[in-house]
């Protein structure tokens, strides 16, 4: 027995086109029955048990799009003698510049996992003031080259995903298979 029925009014019970939404009115909306009774039911109304052929695909909602349908057919299900209605889900990739958000959005986030924003300010701050420094010749304490080296190690990290943003864009416009989430740098290694 099925979880669910899906009620529908035929139009015309001489016409009874199935997978033709002319055809039909669902009766229940979006909820599904869970019980049906076909005792008393009017000639123009008939339930169809729900069954799902295949399961639900993993899907990165940030690349594709799943829609389900609903697929009247004429096998019976036997313990109600009710005709199955198949749920099928259709995959459609998302559009080239949907995805490269996506891919924008990664970096920024990854970007700030390397870099938080409540640093950026004070080590941009004196990295500018000790490369002062440094550039009018006068000498920098062993601390002040720590955070000059951290400055820089930061910045590379926040460049190679840079890199890998570029990468996965040009992967999107040349439809290579790409792993979203691989090979960002993400750490914040203080």
């Amino acid at each position: 027995m099925a979880d669910t029925y899906w009620l529908i009014k035929w139009k015309d019970v001489n016409d009874k086109v199935l997978n033709d939404p002319s055809k039909y009115e669902v009766i229940n909306g979006k909820e599904d029955v869970t019980n049906p009774s076909l005792i008393g039911l009017q000639p123009d109304l008939e339930y169809f048990a729900k069954r799902v052929p295949f399961q639900m695909p993993s899907i990165d909602i940030r690349l594709s799009n799943m829609t389900e349908a609903r697929v009247m057919t004429e096998d019976i299900e036997v313990s109600s003698n009710c005709r199955y209605y198949d749920l099928i889900y259709q995959l459609t990739q998302r559009s080239n510049d949907e995805k490269k958000v996506s891919v924008a959005e990664i970096e920024e986030v990854s970007n700030l996992r390397v870099f938080p924003t409540k640093k950026q300010l004070k080590y941009t701050m004196l990295y500018n003031i000790i490369a002062r420094r440094e550039s009018r010749g006068l000498t920098i304490s062993p601390e002040q080259q720590l955070v000059l080296d951290k400055y820089e190690a930061k910045g590379l990290r926040v460049w190679q995903n840079h890199i890998e943003g570029i990468s996965k864009g040009i992967a999107i416009d040349t439809g290579t298979p790409f792993d979203l989430d691989a090979n960002w740098e993400i750490e914040d290694n203080e």
